[in-house]
């Protein structure tokens, strides 16, 4: 396996259970741009003195990483109707944490190759055993 940089125009498709999420890899400028929307300057006093820091709202880092990641999705659905709901950023972030522990593993993998093997899944769900896993395109 070799190791692959990260394009932003690459999606991989990610299968929990009998759903699928189309992913994309995160690339470094695309981080620090999520980062840089999210981070404000403000004034701390140190020694009684002000001090200028870079203060980051993680929550909303969290939140845009996971919207940028996820581009797309077939048969996930709502607990009660059964409806497939649509790929909103509202209802990414109603993923299940485990689900977004998954495809945040499988988005950060060295190569798609990789994550088509299951080996980037460190959480115990391998595509050999649990049936899911990541399909990169040929």
């Amino acid at each position: 396996m070799f190791l692959e940089i990260i394009d932003p125009e690459e999606t991989f498709e990610l299968r929990i259970g009998e759903s699928v999420l189309v992913l994309r890899r995160l690339d470094e400028p695309a981080l620090k741009e999520i980062r840089k929307r999210h981070t404000r300057k403000q004034t701390e006093f140190v020694n009684h003195r002000p001090v200028r820091v870079e203060v980051t709202d993680e929550d909303a880092v969290n939140a845009d990483v996971l919207d940028y990641v996820i581009v797309g999705w077939r048969n996930v659905r709502h607990p009660v109707t059964k409806a497939e709901v649509p790929c909103t950023r509202e209802n990414k972030l109603r993923l299940p944490g485990k689900a977004k522990l998954r495809v945040l593993n499988a988005c950060d993998a060295e190569s798609l190759a990789e994550v088509a093997d299951g080996e980037g899944d460190d959480l115990g769900n391998s595509s050999s055993s649990s049936g899911s896993g990541a399909t990169a395109p040929a």
